[in-house]
C-alpha cells in the first residue's frame, strides 16, 4: 500500500527507523529530486514544549549551508505529523562501515576529520552545537565525501540524549564528560566527540566501553582512555597527541576551535606526506575542496597548497534548494496552534536563509563580515610566512642540532626526531655526520619495533607472526620473570636466525632487537651477580669473625652459604672458601 504524500513529497521505502521517527526516501512531485524525509513519531506535535524546540532548531538549521553538512530543504506539518526534508546521501554511515568490519587508515581518518572541522566551524560560527557527533551521524556520499547529519536532534529529544527522567536515548559512547555530567554542551563538546570518533575509526571501538550505559558514562567522566597507538600501532605519534588532547576531561585543555584542529591535522598530513617522499594532492571542484592522499603534486603546486586547502566557512554547493511553485507556505507562525488541522510546508531557499540571518542578527552579521575580512588578511600574512619558510629548507647544521637536542632527552623522546633523521640522511648523504645520524635512525626503528612487541604482549598479536617474531615475543615476556633464561633465549634466537640469507627486513630488525636485549640483560645480570657476591662475601667474613665467640652461629652461616649457593657457578669461589673454613676450623 503506497504511503500518503507529505507536502510536495511522495514517500518511498523507509531508510531507517528509530524511537523518534522514520526516515524515508522520497521524491519531489514537481522536480523529481530524490530527498530524505524524516517523519517524527506521532505525539510530538501535541507536545507544546517539543513544538517550540522544533521550531527554534529548524530555524537555526536553516542557516547552515556547507558541503559536509546534510542540507535542509524544507519542513512542515500535516495532519498532526511533523516532518522535514533533507539532502539524500545514498551511502552508508561510518557506523555501518565499522559494523561491516572496515578499518580506516590514519590518513582516511585525518581526511574525514578535516572535513568535519569545516562543518563544525560553519555550525559553531552560527552559534549551533551538534551535541551528538558519532559514526552513525556521519554519512559517506559520492567519492566517500563525508556528510554530517542530525544537527539539533540531541537538543530536541533531550540534552546529550539523557532525558529529564534519567532515561537514555541512543548511545553515550561519544559524549563529552560535561554532557555526561548533565552540563550544557558547547563547541568544545563537539570537538571531544570528534576525537572519540577518530579514536573509534582507528581502533575499531570508542575510547570507553562498558556492559551498561551507566558504566560507560562513569568511564567517560573519570577514566583515561588507552592511548590509541596501543590499539592502532600504525597511528602517527603526532595524531595520537591530538586525539589525546581532544579527549581531555576539562574542556579548556582541548584544542580550542574546529579551525585550530583543522590546521593541526593539515600540518600532520603535510609533514608526514613530505617525509614519505610526496605531498598532498588537492583537487578543486565547484562546491568543495577534496583531499587526495594517494597522488603526488609538483613543488610548484605545493607552494599553493595552504591556499587551496582553506575553503570559506560559508562555502557549499551552488545548487538551489528545493523550491516548488506548488509548495504551500506557512503564515507568520511556522506551526499552527491547533495540531491535527494544519497542513504546512516551508521551503528553505537561499533568499529565506539570508533573510533569517539578517533579520535575526544584523549587527552580528556585520561583525561576522569584519571578522572574516580580518581572518583572511591574517591568513594571507600567515601563508606568505609559511610559504617562505617552506621554500627555505633547514641546513644540515640545523637538522643535526635538532637531532642531538632530542637525543639528550629520554630514549622514548628520541622518536620525535624520526622525521628530522629521515630528512638529514636523504638530503645530506655525504655529510661526515651521516653515519652517526643513520645509527640514531636505526635506534629509532628498534624502539618502534619494541613498542610493537609491547602491544602484542598486552593485547595479543594483530596478525600471524613469523617464527622469529614469536620467539622474540616469548623471550620478552620471559624477561621480567627470569632474566637469565631470557638471555639464553635471546642468544639462541641470534644463533639460529642471524645468518639467514633469506631473512626479511623485519626479521633482521628482530635479530638486532635481540642483540640489544641480550647486551642489556648481560649487563644487568653481571651487575646483579657482583652485588650478590659482595653480599655473600660479607656474610662469610662475619662467620669467620664469630668462630672464636659463637661457633654455633658461625657454623650455621657457613653451612647456609654452601646450601644456598652450591648450584650457582658465579658463587663457586665463595662456596669453596666456606667449605675450607668448615674443614679447618670445625
Amino acid at each position: 500500500m503506497p504511503l500518503p504524500p507529505l507536502g510536495p513529497y511522495d514517500l518511498d521505502e523507509p531508510l531507517g527507523r528509530g524511537g523518534m521517527g522514520t526516515v524515508y526516501r522520497a521524491a519531489n512531485r514537481d522536480t523529481g529530486r530524490q530527498v530524505a524525509v524524516k517523519v517524527l513519531s506521532q505525539g510530538f506535535a501535541s507536545d507544546h514544549g517539543f513544538r517550540e524546540r522544533f521550531e527554534a532548531e529548524i530555524r537555526s538549521l536553516e542557516q547552515l549551508r556547507h558541503p559536509n553538512i546534510v542540507q535542509l530543504f524544507g519542513y512542515g506539518e500535516q495532519d498532526g505529523t511533523l516532518y522535514y526534508a533533507m539532502e539524500l546521501v545514498d551511502g552508508p554511515s561510518l557506523q555501518q562501515e565499522l559494523a561491516a568490519g572496515r578499518r580506516f587508515h590514519w590518513r582516511e581518518v585525518v581526511t574525514f576529520a578535516i572535513s568535519m572541522c569545516g562543518a563544525l566551524k560553519h555550525a559553531h560560527d552560527h552559534g549551533i552545537v551538534h551535541r551528538d557527533l558519532k559514526p552513525a551521524n556521519l554519512l559517506l556520499g559520492e567519492n566517500e565525501q563525508i556528510k554530517l547529519t542530525d544537527f539539533g536532534i540531541a537538543k530536541l529529544f533531550g540534552n546529550t540524549q539523557i532525558t529529564v527522567s534519567g532515561g537514555i536515548i541512543g548511545t553515550a559512547d561519544y559524549m563529552s564528560p560535561e554532557q555526561a555530567e548533565g552540563i550544557g554542551a558547547t563547541a568544545k563538546s563537539d570537538l571531544y566527540s570528534l576525537g572519540s570518533v577518530m579514536y573509534c575509526l582507528l581502533s575499531g571501538y570508542p575510547p570507553f566501553r562498558g556492559k551498561s550505559m551507566a558504566e560507560v558514562i562513569h568511564k567517560v567522566r573519570y577514566n583515561e582512555p588507552v592511548p590509541v597507538r596501543r590499539v592502532a600501532e600504525d597511528t602517527p605519534e603526532e595524531l595520537e597527541q591530538v586525539i589525546t588532547q581532544l579527549l581531555s576531561k576539562p574542556p579548556d585543555e582541548r584544542v580550542p576551535t574546529a579551525r585550530a584542529l583543522s590546521n593541526r591535522l593539515k600540518a600532520i598530513l603535510h609533514a608526514l606526506s613530505i617525509n614519505e617522499g610526496g605531498v598532498l594532492k588537492v583537487t578543486e571542484s565547484r562546491d568543495e575542496t577534496q583531499v587526495d592522499v594517494s597522488e603526488q603534486m609538483t613543488e610548484e603546486e605545493f607552494a599553493q597548497l595552504e591556499t587551496a586547502y582553506e575553503a570559506p566557512s560559508g562555502g557549499g554547493s551552488s545548487s538551489a534548494a528545493v523550491a516548488t511553485p506548488a509548495a504551500r507556505t506557512v503564515s507568520q507562525s511556522m506551526l499552527a496552534d491547533s495540531p491535527g488541522e494544519a497542513t504546512h510546508y516551508t521551503v528553505v531557499n537561499e533568499h529565506r536563509r539570508k533573510n533569517l540571518i539578517t533579520e535575526e542578527a544584523p549587527d552580528e552579521s556585520f561583525w561576522r563580515h569584519v571578522g572574516v575580512v580580518t581572518c583572511l588578511m591574517s591568513l594571507l600574512a600567515l601563508l606568505f610566512i609559511v610559504t617562505w619558510q617552506l621554500r627555505k629548507p633547514p641546513s644540515a647544521d640545523q637538522l643535526y642540532a635538532e637531532i642531538k637536542n632530542v637525543a639528550k632527552e629520554t630514549p622514548e623522546q628520541l622518536i620525535r626526531a624520526e622525521d628530522t633523521v629521515t630528512e638529514f640522511t636523504r638530503r645530506f648523504p655525504d655529510d661526515e655526520r651521516n653515519a652517526e645520524v643513520i645509527k640514531i635512525g636505526q635506534q629509532i626503528d628498534l624502539m618502534r619495533l619494541e613498542r610493537t612487541f609491547d602491544v602484542f604482549a598486552r593485547v595479543g598479536p594483530s596478525r600471524t607472526l613469523a617464527p622469529v617474531e614469536s620467539a622474540v615475543l616469548d623471550a620478552m615476556q620471559q624477561e621480567k620473570l627470569n632474566p637469565a633464561e631470557a638471555a639464553k633465549t635471546f642468544d639462541a634466537i641470534i644463533k639460529v636466525y642471524a645468518n639467514d640469507e633469506n631473512a626479511t627486513m623485519r626479521e633482521k630488525e628482530c635479530i638486532k632487537l635481540c642483540q640489544v636485549h641480550l647486551d642489556d640483560l648481560n649487563t644487568k645480570i653481571q651487575r646483579d651477580r657482583d652485588t650478590a657476591i659482595e653480599a655473600v662475601q660479607e656474610r662469610l667474613s662475619s662467620a669467620k669473625d664469630l668462630i672464636s665467640t659463637d661457633t654455633a652461629q658461625a657454623r650455621g652461616i657457613l653451612e647456609g652459604i654452601i646450601q644456598i649457593y652450591k648450584h650457582n657457578t658465579w658463587a663457586n669461589e665463595v662456596v669453596e672458601e666456606a667449605r675450607e673454613t668448615l674443614e679447618t676450623e670445625f
